[in-house]
């Protein structure tokens, strides 16, 4: 391996490792309800499950989803933690991960003393323990090949574009991420979806914004499909197939989200999406651009803004940031925060793309466009206007930023 690819290969592990300990710590928190009164934390600490892998109020051993959950959470932290000290030299072993673990472990299930809707447990910690010892060693025996996996991802700008615009619609197809095992929760959103699998009363909104990223999507994996023929690189059409499939496999997905359920009319408008991005890649090449890629998102934010497209104006207008999260955090409103940072930075990189702007004036433009939107939203009576929105776009207007300029340094590094 050459010193630039052992360098990718390290800043990607490493940069897993910190979004697997965050991701960690949202699951582990979710909803963020902390409450710090004495007498609710001894409280929660008397009801603690102390005797590992035993549920003493149910009388029998401990949830399976429950422990499961707990391991997936656990295992990308040995996994990718495994991996980062791998190669950069450092001290390593498989057994140090499952302490590490378990040290995770502990601390989550202290915080959740302070969580009344969580219930603190050994258990728990223990299979975190687990989930990372096994991701370690699965680390040992298969890194090398997610390595150049990794980096073949990360190979030239097409390539990390494509990665980027599967980890947008990843984000906001699953999106607050309240990744849930248990039965009871699958199942009542299985019987919803059997209930309305087509959502006919509900009024369309964000499906639009996250069925334009899918056309994204499907555009740079028409490209990639374009460069495999040209290079006659078999092992590429995996990738463009997985692409063409990932909207099917994303509404599956969401089965196991606990604030929502899957939806046929979603799964149509995403494959919509993702095929009209394909088909303009491979046969309308003049529609597969970021000035057009920006128009379609743009146009999609704005209708979802105005959805359900029922006008009176009002006065309510909140002009706290952020007092959604500070006040009360819900699953609705994460999922705003979400949706709204990978919307605004998928926005701010076809922008940049397309006119060339500076790295200001591409915030600018995100903030304009959020704050028009919020504007229309003080005549949509079922929409509530505030400014926490205009903040998240600025937010995702420097993730934008960011992204854009490392595909850019990319582009200019790339051998001749």
């Amino acid at each position: 391996m050459s010193s630039e690819a052992a360098g990718s290969s390290l800043k990607i592990c490493r940069t897993a490792f910190f979004v697997a300990v965050a991701a960690f710590v949202y699951g582990t928190t979710f909803p963020f309800h902390f409450h710090f009164n004495t007498d609710a934390i001894r409280q929660a600490w008397a009801s603690a499950g102390v005797i590992p892998f035993w549920d003493v109020a149910r009388g029998r051993i401990h949830s399976f989803p429950d422990m499961t959950a707990n391991l997936l959470l656990g295992s990308p932290i040995g996994f990718f933690g495994y991996l980062w000290l791998y190669q950069a030299g450092r001290r390593n072993g498989i057994l140090r991960w499952g302490a590490i673990g378990l040290a995770f472990g502990l601390f989550a299930e202290t915080a959740q003393l302070a969580l009344p809707h969580r219930t603190s447990g050994l258990t728990d910690a223990l299979c975190d323990a687990l989930g990372a010892l096994a991701g370690a060693a699965a680390a040992a025996i298969f890194g090398g090949r997610v390595r150049s996996f990794l980096e073949g991802s990360f190979k030239d700008v097409l390539h990390a574009r494509l990665f980027l615009a599967g980890s947008a619609v990843v984000l906001t197809a699953l999106a607050p991420l309240d990744v849930t095992l248990d039965v009871s929760q699958v199942r009542r959103g299985f019987l919803s979806f059997l209930a309305d699998p087509w959502e006919l009363g509900a009024p369309i909104g964000d499906e639009l914004v996250v069925a334009s990223m899918f056309a994204i999507f499907g555009a740079l994996a028409g490209r990639l499909l374009i460069g495999a023929r040209r290079a006659r690189r078999n092992s590429e059409y995996f990738a463009v197939l997985l692409a063409l499939v990932s909207p099917l496999l994303l509404e599956v997905g969401q089965g196991f989200i606990a604030s929502h359920s899957p939806s046929l009319r979603d799964l149509a408008l995403n494959l919509a999406g993702a095929g009209s991005g394909f088909a303009a890649a491979l046969w309308m090449r003049r529609l597969a651009t970021p000035v057009v890629g920006l128009l379609a998102l743009s146009a999609s934010l704005v209708v979802a803004g105005a959805s359900p497209f029922v006008f009176a104006p009002q006065a309510r207008f909140q002009w706290r940031p952020l007092v959604e999260y500070y006040v009360s955090t819900t699953a609705s409103a994460l999922y705003d925060a979400i949706f709204g940072i990978v919307a605004f930075a998928l926005f701010t990189v076809l922008i940049r793309s397309a006119c060339s702007v500076p790295r200001p004036a591409a915030v600018a433009a995100a903030a304009a466009l959020a704050g028009a939107i919020e504007a229309l939203q003080m005549f949509v009576p079922q929409r509530y206007a505030g400014t926490t929105d205009i903040v998240t776009a600025a937010l995702g207007a420097w993730a934008g930023n960011t992204i854009h300029d490392a595909l850019m340094r990319m582009g200019r590094e790339k051998p001749r």
